[in-house]
């Protein structure tokens, strides 16, 4: 366990939408994630380090291995060191290059786009199968964040969460400084027009917006964002009741906190993985959140992010089941390759350069 780490608004995370962002925001709490242990309980609110809704009064160690709030963390990527020399001449002395033949130096370096590869793995379920199924893909992009709706009454069927929207982005990976591969940045920009909701003889489409019930109270809460220094969605943890006191067929999920993790480039340059060091769980002081009678929690593991979320949700957020991806940033026509899995365009030609 670890001690919560309470921050102030704004400052702690450096948002996806820059100045912007500050009313989509609000106050964060932002806590760090051990790599052995990528999810803890009992967030505190912002400013005043009292427990959020649905904490407990446990007081862990901060561990001295994760920082909130800190830079991407980039793996080295090994590039071929460029030959700077002159050839000596035949004895033995460099020959000075003409003006024609002075080296123009490496050839500047375009943005890729980072793709999604392959289908996404679910994992297994939290909660239970009530309601309707709703599925949310973020085609060709990943989860940086949720949008929740809450039923914040003490009345029937209140005091719970009743829907999980994802918010999507693109990534791209930023080449930096040519023969200097610690430069290089992956970016998150939010896409919105990438959420879809498929509609077919299971999934009913995205979920409803209109009350089902005049009983219940449905509350939009504020989006949970990831930040600039992890900003990739990679787990989803909480309370919740495993069994609902009112419906003993199904569970009600009370919180929801985030888990967002940083990304890094392998050294082939291709692969982009999220990591297990520098994983920051973060929740809003001025959401919703009730207290369960258990913990969940849910997260990708092997270096995949989040890209679908399924949502069991009818008068409230029954349960989900988490999909997870890998990423991968091929290279663009005209740059060299070995394979076709190199390449966006899936084709190395045979002058073993990127096919269009």
């Amino acid at each position: 366990m670890f001690r919560p780490t309470a921050v102030a608004p704004i400052a702690a995370i450096f948002c996806l939408f820059g100045a912007s962002c500050q009313a989509l925001t609000g106050d964060v709490d932002v806590i760090p994630v051990p790599p052995a242990a990528p999810v803890a309980q009992g967030p505190v609110n912002a400013g005043d380090g009292t427990p959020s809704q649905g904490s407990d009064d446990r007081d862990p160690a901060l561990p001295g291995n994760a920082a909130p709030g800190g830079a991407v963390v980039e793996a080295p990527v090994v590039d071929a060191p460029l030959d700077d020399g002159v050839p000596p001449t035949g004895d033995g002395v460099g020959a000075l290059p003409s003006d024609n033949e002075v080296d123009a130096g490496p050839p500047p370096l375009a943005a890729r786009p980072v793709l999604v590869a392959g289908a996404a793995a679910e994992l297994e379920r939290v909660g239970g199968t009530g309601g309707e199924p709703h599925l949310g893909i973020c085609q060709g992009g990943i989860v940086i964040g949720i949008r929740p709706t809450a039923n914040p009454s003490e009345d029937v069927f209140g005091q719970r969460v009743t829907s999980v929207e994802p918010v999507c982005g693109t990534l791209t990976l930023e080449p930096g400084t040519p023969g200097d591969p610690a430069s290089r940045r992956v970016r998150a920009v939010p896409d919105a027009q990438i959420l879809i909701w498929p509609v077919t003889d299971v999934l009913q489409g995205p979920p409803p917006t209109e009350v089902p019930d005049p009983r219940l109270i449905w509350v939009a809460q504020p989006p949970t964002l990831c930040p600039e220094s992890a900003p990739v969605l990679v787990g989803l943890s909480g309370e919740y009741d495993p069994t609902a006191p009112d419906v003993s067929d199904t569970a009600a999920i009370r919180s929801v906190v985030i888990e967002c993790a940083p990304l890094v480039v392998e050294p082939d340059g291709i692969q982009v993985s999220a990591t297990e060091f520098g994983r920051q769980l973060i929740t809003r002081g001025d959401s919703f959140a009730a207290e369960g009678t258990a913990e969940y929690a849910s997260s990708c593991s092997g270096g995949t992010v989040i890209t679908q979320i399924l949502v069991q949700a009818g008068f409230w957020l029954d349960g989900f089941v988490l999909g997870c991806s890998s990423l991968a940033s091929p290279h663009l026509a005209g740059e060299p390759c070995t394979d076709g899995a190199e390449c966006q365009s899936g084709v190395c030609g045979s002058a073993a350069t990127c096919e269009p």
